[in-house]
């Protein structure tokens, strides 16, 4: 089996567009088990669920097994939830170190340089060890999903630590649109201000990190030295 979690947003969705139309019978669906990145606190039928964006554009046009699907339950009290998701992440996982490690993580990045559900100014709300990716074994008191909130409309989300992130075999991050320039660029070029982007700490252990862009994306680095 494929463990992998996934992200929601408009770039995954275009993704899951072309898997769909030209991959249907290129991988063995029925081997990926599902996870989540991160999910808004709002029931799967909300439109800005991440899972429904998932089932339409992915999940009801190709023959995953349903036992291989774990949404995260955003119409529950994100405490609760984030810490309930942990476990099963635990559970469902092998673990390497101490830390439960997924196959592949699709990752996006705000214009603010959030990634997953985790914003600027945000590490107060995690443990060091969550928010920088450090080597420590955890003993488990330590949440693998941690409540967050969107700081820009107050809206509640469950997001996925960068420690854990950082433990997987292989992250990929997708960056469409104009307004991500300014932020591929600080990325890319690790500026100082590079620094006050979560994005900026996904330093996998395996070294297996990978960026997508679009050609709106990469403008500026084309014109950089």
């Amino acid at each position: 089996m494929i463990n992998i979690a996934l992200s929601g947003g408009n770039t995954p969705s275009l993704l899951f567009d072309i898997w769909v139309h030209r991959y249907e019978h290129e991988i063995d669906w029925e081997r990926l088990c599902i996870f989540w990145v991160d999910e808004r606190c709002v029931p799967p039928s909300d439109r800005e669920s991440n899972y429904r964006m998932t089932v339409l554009h992915l999940l009801s046009k190709l023959p995953f097994k349903e036992k291989n699907i774990h949404r995260i339950h955003g119409e529950m009290p994100p405490q609760g939830e984030a810490l309930r998701y942990s476990e099963l992440v635990k559970m469902l996982l092998p673990a390497e170190n101490g830390w439960p490690v997924f196959d592949v993580i699709l990752l996006g990045a705000g214009s603010d340089g959030h990634t997953a559900s985790i914003f600027p100014d945000a590490e107060g709300r995690f443990d060091a060890s969550l928010w920088l990716g450090s080597d420590k074994k955890p003993d488990y008191s330590d949440q693998l999903y941690v409540p967050t909130v969107n700081p820009y409309n107050h809206q509640n989300r469950i997001s996925m630590s960068l420690a854990l992130i950082n433990h997987a075999q292989h992250v990929f991050f997708l960056i469409t649109g104009s307004d991500k320039r300014p932020v591929v660029h600080d990325l890319i070029y690790k500026t100082k201000v590079s620094l006050n982007y979560p994005a900026a700490y996904v330093c996998p252990a395996s070294g297996k990190k990978e960026l997508y862009l679009d050609n709106e994306a990469i403008f500026d680095i084309c014109k950089c030295d």
